[in-house]
């Protein structure tokens, strides 16, 4: 009865059809050569996930960056995760040939469980995990409009684990998308990408465009054993229909469905001698999943905007021998901006989400294997014009319920002083929380099995077991940012951040080992997860600076330094931790970019430096990529990549050692690629 409510519960989704989404903002669509615009214009593009109103960039009070199409594009990216290198500050880390860790201002880890991520107003944040599924994340390319990415907190407007970061992926509309498009690509590491995308339009202000996209990736090569088994390949199709039928409404209908092949490999604790680990490998695990979202908007010159939103997901994911888990997700929400009175502006929303999820047999183990729970939230934000066009203070909060944390408030104030016209200074002070999932509270795994000692004279077998009573780690954020257009030519911002994170957690042993009898015969010790064990420091800033020399020439550098210090408890029974330490660790990062461009010829490259991560064992990095586009017809652009030229290759992160996958390097790479436009370019 349970499976057939959450099954009616999808079905009416589905139905329903309406949505949210944040207020489509005008920027320079692909056709638009983004080299005929200075710097002082491209400042002026507007955003929206700052405040889900929109607002110019240069004057949104947060550490917020926009990737545009041409960024995109001319980066070589073959997928938002490699895009989002571009990023000032942000910890981009390729594990594996279908494995990413990326978060902002530190945190990184394949399950970085302090991003949220949003795919057109649907959020792909897994709430059962607590982390974003970098390798089922994709969409073709060349429709993104713009990525919007917030480093720091986006509680008020996106909800809990918003705590360090958002990335707000948007794409064209369906009218934007016309005509036909084919593109593909080829290499050493991508073996092939080939997208085929058609647009057309009907009347009544309606026009739809439909997609099918194909990926097939090489594996990685593994530290010291050669080339890895976990190569991976993606087939996925999807739709989007946008209606203007009657005055001040629009409609949208969007879809997708993927299935993804991939090889997997990873070690297992095991305590049968004389190996303590065992191996598996599964050339043939598979994820899939589907999506359907619907949205309503009514806009009105003196009523403001209504807009709803409702979608519907659906996600399978099969990881080895670790577990096979089904989630499915029915999410509505409903947001109002009402017209700005004088200094006075507001908005609203409200939002409902059911989760259903089942978890198979393997090596996790989730207690119970299949639940079905609920989120609620509300925000209400205000901005008040203290002194008009000059100074300006915004203050919002979200009311937020779900059933493993109960009612939560994430209040946040900035304020916003523009005392020239091209200046501005920001300032803001958060609360937001990392809600816990169904893995904090109740999944048990073997972490580690530790051969013989003496005493004991048999194996260890540690195994971490889920904690019913885990609640949320919180975060109070403080930040400052200062922006300047120097000249037409010449720009920078600069962000910075002092954050305290309490209630992180760490294992914390659960009593005394205890002997289990044989064969085989071992000593069982039990550790939990428990917040409030750690407590945790960061500071830091990102530094970008824009110079356009002449017209056809583009420079980009930026730098951001982060500390970390993490304070553990006095707790005795930490597990691999020494109680009262205190553990503090600098990372830097870097980055130069050029984009040059001569008529039909386009030469780019991107110098990225990344510093060491002593906790992990990483060492530090330079990476030198070219790219070379030739316009060679009013129809067609060609292009070649080449990436990672400094070195064979190197490790950029390792998996969690719960999950015991085999570490993977980073390697040199070239692509060829072609791209076709029936309407031209």
């Amino acid at each position: 009865m349970e499976r057939l409510k959450a099954n009616k519960i999808g079905f009416a989704a589905l139905a329903m059809l309406f949505g949210l989404h944040s207020e489509a903002a005008t920027i320079p669509p692909s056709s638009v050569d983004l080299f005929a615009l200075s710097l002082d214009e491209l400042s002026q593009l507007k955003v929206t996930s700052v405040s889900r109103r929109a607002e110019e960039l240069r004057y949104a009070p947060s550490a917020i960056y926009v990737i545009t199409a041409d960024d995109i594009r001319r980066s070589g990216a073959s997928s938002v995760a490699e895009a989002l290198r571009l990023v000032p500050g942000m910890n981009v880390s390729r594990i594996g040939a279908h494995q990413w860790s990326i978060s902002a201002r530190g945190f990184d880890d394949v399950y970085s469980n302090k991003l949220l991520v949003l795919l057109d107003g649907r959020s792909v944040y897994s709430p059962l995990f607590s982390a974003v599924t970098w390798n089922v994340q994709d969409t073709v390319l060349e429709d993104i409009e713009r990525i919007e990415v917030i480093r720091g907190p986006g509680a008020v407007m996106w909800g809990a684990n918003a705590e360090n970061g958002v990335v707000n992926i948007i794409t064209r509309s369906a009218q934007d998308t016309q005509g036909t498009l084919v593109s593909a690509s080829a290499g050493t590491e991508d073996r092939g990408i080939l997208t085929a995308r058609h647009g057309t339009q009907w009347g009544g202000g309606s026009a739809g465009r439909a997609y099918v996209k194909v990926t097939d990736r090489d594996g990685q090569e593994r530290v010291g054993l050669g080339r890895g088994d976990d190569q991976w390949s993606m087939l996925r199709s999807g739709f989007r229909i946008d209606s203007n039928p009657i005055l001040d409404n629009t409609y949208t209908v969007l879809g997708n469905v993927y299935g993804v092949k991939k090889g997997t490999y990873s070690t297992q604790p095991n305590i049968v001698p004389p190996n303590y680990y065992a191996q598996f490998d599964d050339p043939n695990a598979l994820d899939a999943g589907a999506n359907l979202l619907g949205r309503w908007r009514h806009r009105s010159a003196t009523d403001g905007q209504m807009t709803m939103q409702m979608y519907y997901d659906s996600e399978h994911r099969d990881v080895d021998n670790y577990f096979a888990s089904t989630i499915q997700t029915a999410d509505i929400e409903i947001q109002y901006v009402p017209a700005v009175i004088g200094r006075h502006s507001w908005i609203w929303g409200a939002s409902a989400r059911y989760i259903d999820d089942k978890m198979g047999p393997g090596a996790l183990i989730l207690n119970p294997s299949d639940d079905h729970y609920t989120q609620a939230a509300g925000f209400l934000q205000y901005g008040y014009a203290i002194i008009e066009n000059t100074l300006d203070v915004t203050l919002g909060t979200k009311l937020q319920y779900n059933e493993f944390a109960d009612l939560e408030a994430l209040p946040s104030a900035r304020l916003l002083w523009r005392p020239q016209p091209n200046r501005s200074i920001w300032s803001a002070v958060s609360r937001t929380v990392r809600s816990p999932s169904r893995v904090d509270q109740g999944v048990d795994v073997v972490l580690a099995a530790l051969p013989p000692q003496n005493p004991p004279p048999v194996p260890t077998l540690i195994v971490r077991r889920g904690n019913p009573d885990y609640a949320s780690e919180t975060l109070v954020a403080y930040e400052f940012g200062f922006r300047e257009q120097l000249s037409k030519t010449l720009s920078f911002d600069l962000a910075t951040f002092y954050n305290r994170y309490e209630d992180e957690r760490a294992q914390v042993s659960q009593g005394a080992p205890v002997f289990v009898p044989g064969p085989p015969s071992y000593v069982l010790l039990n550790v939990m997860p428990e917040h409030g064990q750690v407590k945790t420091h960061t500071w830091g800033f990102e530094y970008v600076l824009d110079w356009q020399p002449i017209q056809n020439w583009q420079l980009q550098a930026w730098y951001s330094f982060l500390r970390r210090v993490d304070h553990f408890s006095d707790d005795p029974a930490l597990f691999a931790a020494t109680p009262g330490r205190r553990v503090e660790e600098d990372r830097d990062q870097a980055s130069l970019r050029s984009y040059w461009q001569k008529g039909r010829f386009e030469l780019d490259s991107r110098v990225r430096y990344v510093d060491a991560h002593r906790a992990i064992d990483i060492d530090q990095y330079t990476e030198l990529d070219l790219r070379f586009g030739w316009h060679s017809h009013p129809h067609v652009r060609m292009s070649m990549a080449l990436t990672n030229l400094l070195d064979n290759g190197h490790m950029e992160g390792r998996s969690p050692a719960a999950f015991g996958f085999l570490d993977a390097e980073v390697e040199r790479a070239a692509s060829i690629g072609i791209e076709w436009r029936a309407n031209g370019f």
